[in-house]
This record gives structure tokens, sequence and C-alpha cells, in this order.
């Protein structure tokens, strides 16, 4: 049996590459990075506040309450 290869090498490694093939990787991954910085400041800015409001206002925070998960 075959090895399965990880998310890694999936993703960020090209093997046999062209310049081509490499830029295209690595518009990839710049394009991966942005997106977890840009959902880090957003997302991850709203649930800061919220956090800081409900320990000032003495209140237990709920992480379902701003991600929307749960029933």
């Amino acid at each position: 049996m075959a090895r399965q290869q990880t998310s890694s090498e999936k993703y960020f490694r090209v093997y046999q590459s062209t310049w081509w093939q490499r830029r295209q990787r690595d518009w990839w991954v710049f394009r991966y990075l942005f997106r977890i910085f840009w959902l880090w400041f957003t997302v991850g800015g709203k649930l800061r506040r919220e956090k800081r409001r409900a320990a000032r206002e003495g209140r237990v925070f709920y992480i379902d309450n701003i991600a929307g998960g749960g029933s």
C-alpha cells in the first residue's frame, strides 16, 4: 500500500518542478497565509473585543454566540 501524502506535501511541495510551477506554488502559499492573517485580524479582533466586554460586565463569554455554532 502506498503512503498517503501529508497536507504539507500536498499543498507546499512541488516535485519535479519547473520555474512556472514554483511560482504557482509560491502564489498559492502567499494567498493561503494572507487568508490566515486576515482572519486573525478580523475575526480574532472581534473575539478579543467581545471577550474584554464580557470580562468588564462580569459575565461568561461563550464563543458560540460569536461564531454561530451550537444548536
